[in-house]
């Protein structure tokens, strides 16, 4: 079969025959009315607290508790530690137990198991500390310039090498929350005064976005909530 033009558009005569549809007024007062903006877009589901809210809400559950150098609140009347208070809050934001995370800086830092180092605050002197700087949920590594013999120092300020010696979680509004071995007991207190009170040099923040990592995944159980304690007064 032949192919074929389309047929033109002629009358029997030969002559072109061209149509108009010429827009009614109405039509015009439709169209002039329409909205060019584009649509709204729908409201979608609360995200809920941000992780570093779910870590300071989880960390507050410790307030009171008496501190106990290597405590994991295994048993009754067990007390907790600086780092057992961060792996309490870990195992509660992520899926991984708190046997997981590496009790020694120089290997969870590196790694990012609690967190990625914060350029300009990894390490930062305290007198350099702004805590405007500082997100609530951040993880701080407490330095001091005397030599811990269980791990390499893990930086240098000025001309001193510095050792992680105590580690927090930071609140939010200039606070943070620890295992006070000082106090002997879970407090929430204001950063700066504590750091310059005991001579601390500085600080090393990491900061979560998608969750603790450890090297390796332990499941088990998480360490048990412990009763509500009077945190007594709070500076």
């Amino acid at each position: 079969m032949h192919s074929q033009a389309p047929p033109s558009p002629r009358t029997h005569s030969g002559r072109i025959v061209r149509r108009s549809f010429p827009l009614l007024p109405s039509m015009l007062l439709v169209l002039s009315s329409l909205s060019l903006s584009p649509p709204r877009a729908l409201a979608g589901p609360d995200p809920g607290p941000s992780l570093g809210a779910r870590m300071v809400e989880a960390a507050r559950e410790l307030l009171g508790q008496p501190y106990q150098f290597g405590g994991r609140l295994k048993r009754a009347g067990e007390g907790i530690d600086c780092q057992g208070l961060l792996f309490y809050a870990a195992e509660r934001v992520g899926r991984c137990g708190w046997r997981s995370f590496s009790v020694m800086p120089t290997e969870s830092i590196p790694r990012g198991e609690l967190g990625r180092s914060v350029e300009g605050l990894s390490p930062v002197a305290t007198a350099d500390l702004d805590t405007a700087r500082l997100q609530p949920g951040d993880v701080l590594w407490l330095l001091y310039a005397a030599e811990n013999p269980a791990e390499p120092s893990i930086a240098e300020l000025g001309e001193d090498e510095v050792w992680v010696w105590h580690t927090a979680l930071y609140a939010g509004d200039g606070r943070f929350l620890h295992a006070d071995p000082f106090g002997g007991k879970v407090i929430e207190e204001p950063l700066v005064p504590f750091l310059e009170g005991y001579g601390y040099a500085g600080v090393w923040v990491t900061r979560m976005t998608a969750g603790p990592a450890p090297h390796r995944c332990r499941k088990h159980a998480k360490m048990p909530r412990p009763a509500p304690r009077p945190e007594g007064p709070s500076p």
